[in-house]
């Protein structure tokens, strides 16, 4: 079953992020049809956050512009930003890893 936010529900959460929540280090909006508009104003949201350690934005329909957005906003932070499954970044430099199971 998909779960669409609400204008409401994802106000909320764009406040809360913004204003450093102390209870909001791990957030997951996988699978919630968010589009560019909306990881325009996380990504807003995200650069005054010093709390969220995790963000999952997997299964979502971000657009490249969207997502280079959110990864500036994150860079030289401590945010493990996700988008895809199956993938990892590492270190630095930002090597980025797909993670192929046994069964593949």
């Amino acid at each position: 079953m998909r779960i669409f936010l609400t204008y409401i529900l994802m106000d909320d959460i764009l406040n809360r992020v913004r204003n450093n929540c102390r209870f909001l280090t791990t957030l997951d909006l996988s699978n919630k049809n968010i589009k560019d508009k909306t990881a325009f104003l996380l990504a807003d949201a995200l650069k005054t956050n010093t709390r969220l350690k995790k963000l999952n934005l997997c299964d979502n329909p971000i657009g490249d512009n969207g997502r280079f957005a959110l990864g500036a906003a994150v860079k030289g932070k401590s945010i493990k930003l996700s988008f895809v499954k199956n993938f990892i970044v590492v270190g630095e430099k930002d090597f980025i890893y797909h993670i192929i199971s046994s069964s593949e």
